[in-house]
């Protein structure tokens, strides 16, 4: 007995699939679904990354405020008179420093990283000169900071107060000022505090 099998034919045009301009458009609106919360996700990161910034500039002027709190009234001055001279034998953009506070302002810093003076000779040959200068002014080592705060730059100025209300206290009182400044040289943080003595 001989055994014939049959094959039942598959009719392709019912069998049902889907079309190269189906995957396209629906791959379309799941692109338009999907880029309110690819933008979403953008901004908060971007808003994180501000946040970590603003951060670390603020415990750097906190960190610059409790220094100027400890330190001897009759000491206490702005970078610009303790540090200055670190830029007299200084060349190019950063001779300028020494002969004017606008542009100290604009090149000083205090903050430095391993990565900053590998960088850059001029930076190094800075640091070099402002850490025996530190440690002398400052009553601190100038230490290295983690990688994170490279080109980050600290400045704090002093400045006598002599208002009219404040007359009696004319030369007992002054008005410490920190600000930092982001690679960008944008400002990311300002702290200013009066400083007195009784004496």
């Amino acid at each position: 007995m001989r055994t014939t099998k049959t094959y039942k034919k598959t009719n392709l045009r019912k069998s049902r699939a889907f079309t190269l301009v189906e995957i396209l458009v629906s791959l379309f609106i799941m692109a338009l679904i999907a880029t309110p919360f690819i933008r979403m996700f953008t901004f908060g990161v971007k808003g994180s990354i501000e946040n970590k910034e603003q951060i670390l500039a603020y415990n750097l002027a906190r960190e610059k405020m409790e220094q100027a709190a400890i330190t001897p009234y009759h000491l206490l001055k702005s970078d610009y008179e303790n540090y200055r001279d670190i830029y007299k034998e200084a060349v190019g953009d950063h001779e300028e420093a020494f002969y004017s506070e606008e542009v100290f302002l604009q090149y000083f810093t205090d903050v430095f990283t391993e990565d900053d003076l590998k960088k850059s000779s001029e930076l190094n040959g800075i640091y070099s000169r402002l850490s025996p200068k530190y440690k002398e002014r400052a009553f601190a080592k100038l230490e290295l900071y983690p990688s994170q705060y490279a080109g980050i730059r600290r400045v704090m100025k002093v400045t006598p107060v002599t208002t009219s209300q404040f007359t009696a206290t004319a030369n007992r009182l002054k008005k410490v000022h920190v600000f930092v400044y982001d690679k960008d040289n944008k400002l990311q943080a300002e702290l200013a505090t009066y400083i007195g003595t009784d004496k």
